[in-house]
C-alpha cells in the first residue's frame, strides 16, 4: 500500500556516511532484489536506491526535483502540490500486517517528465510487485538500507565519455545534476546509490556518490 509523505520517515533515514560504510557488506543482496523487478517486467521503470539523507528538512518541506536546460535541481520546498513521488521506503504496519510505502523525494509533473508519470503508474498500480519487493527487502533485512526509485532522468542528455553527476551543496541544501566528462570524477571516491537491472543476471550501477566538500551522484 502506498501512503502519504511523513516527515518522521525522512528524518529517520541514515546519513550518507553511515550507509556508505555498510554498503560493501550488503550489496550482494541486490541480485535478489533485481530478480524480483525483472520477474514483473519493470526493469525499465524502476531501480533499487540506497536510502540516505544529505541534510535535514522541516516538517513542512519536501525534496522536489526540477529540470532546467540539461540540468536538474533538487531543493527543499513547501510548494509541492504539482509534484509526484519517484522514491519510496517501505515500512511494516504491525497492526494491519500490511507493507506501507512512504514517498521520500518528488519531481515536478511537467512535460519533461511525461515518461516518468507513465513509469510511475506502472509501478505504483502494481500491488503484487510492491508486496513482493517489500517482502524480499524484509527477508534480506534491508528495509532501512534500500528502497525503490523510478528511473526518471531521461531529460538530461549524456554525451559519449560523460556521466551524470550530482553535486550536493550541503550548506545551501541543493542537489544539482549535470553531465560532465568522466575524467573529471575520481572513481576511487564513488559509492553506488542507484541500481537498475536490464539484463537477465546481475545489475548495472545507475547511480554513484562521492562525498568531499559536497556529495556527487553519477548515473551512466
Amino acid at each position: 500500500m502506498l501512503t502519504a509523505y511523513k516527515p518522521e520517515i525522512f528524518d529517520g533515514l541514515e546519513d550518507f556516511f553511515t550507509v556508505r560504510d555498510q554498503l560493501e557488506l550488503v550489496k550482494d543482496n541486490l541480485t535478489e532484489l533485481g530478480a524480483v523487478i525483472r520477474s514483473y517486467g519493470l526493469q525499465k521503470q524502476v531501480g533499487i536506491c540506497l536510502l540516505h539523507k544529505h541534510f535535514n528538512l522541516s516538517a513542512e518541506e519536501r525534496l522536489v526535483e526540477e529540470f532546467e536546460g540539461n540540468n536538474s535541481y533538487i531543493k527543499p520546498t513547501t510548494e509541492y502540490s504539482d509534484a509526484i513521488p519517484y522514491m519510496w521506503k517501505v515500512e511494516h504496519n504491525q497492526v494491519s500486517g500490511e507493507w506501507v510505502w512512504f514517498p521520500l523525494e518528488f519531481v515536478r509533473n511537467t512535460e519533461q517528465v511525461a515518461a516518468v508519470v507513465e513509469r510511475s503508474e506502472a509501478v505504483v498500480n502494481n500491488q503484487e510487485f510492491l508486496t513482493a519487493i517489500a517482502a524480499k527487502l524484509s527477508e534480506l533485512g534491508m528495509t532501512d538500507m534500500f528502497g525503490i526509485s523510478i528511473l526518471h532522468r531521461d531529460a538530461i542528455k549524456i554525451a559519449k565519455g560523460e556521466i551524470l553527476v550530482e553535486n550536493t551543496d550541503d550548506e545551501g541544501r541543493i542537489l544539482t545534476f549535470s553531465s560532465v566528462p568522466r575524467p573529471e570524477v575520481d572513481p576511487t571516491t564513488l559509492t553506488q546509490t542507484l541500481w537498475q537491472f536490464p539484463t537477465a543476471e546481475g545489475f548495472e550501477v545507475a547511480g554513484l556518490c562521492t562525498h568531499c566538500t559536497h556529495c556527487t551522484h553519477c548515473t551512466h
